[in-house]
């Protein structure tokens, strides 16, 4: 993945194995962090061999579920997704990052933890183009 980010000069270089605590507790380490986004995001490649067992996907289910809840973005991708095709995963975190990052008009709401397009309202009333 580090290698396929790094050939998009409009990505920051990530942070590497970032650990997330919560509390004194060790929650994870992401494989890859932005920390330059609001929420974060983190960036994981799971290994098919490791994270295709029932009881590790259930694992790693959680895991993102409490660091969505800590109020992180989270990322996963299957290591053979970035092995056949790294700059279709690249595009998926140049997407992520124009939610988290401020790109474009779109803001995060976390009430309903969807992008929402921001309108601008003409002094007519109308939605301005």
């Amino acid at each position: 993945m580090l290698k396929a980010v790094r050939t998009d000069e409009s990505l920051p270089e990530p942070d590497k194995q970032y650990e997330v605590f919560e509390g004194n507790r060790l929650l994870t380490g992401a494989d890859f962090a932005d920390l330059d986004c609001e929420p974060k995001l983190l960036l994981y490649v799971d290994g098919f061999e490791w994270h295709s067992d029932v009881k590790q996907r259930t694992h790693d289910n959680r895991v993102t579920n409490e660091l969505q809840t800590l109020g992180y973005r989270v990322r996963r991708f299957l290591g053979p997704e970035m092995h056949h095709a790294p700059q279709a995963r690249v595009t998926q975190i140049k997407e992520a990052r124009g939610f988290d990052c401020g790109g474009g008009s779109l803001q995060y709401d976390y009430r309903i933890t969807q992008p929402v397009v921001v309108v601008e309202v003409c002094s007519s009333g109308r939605y301005c183009k």
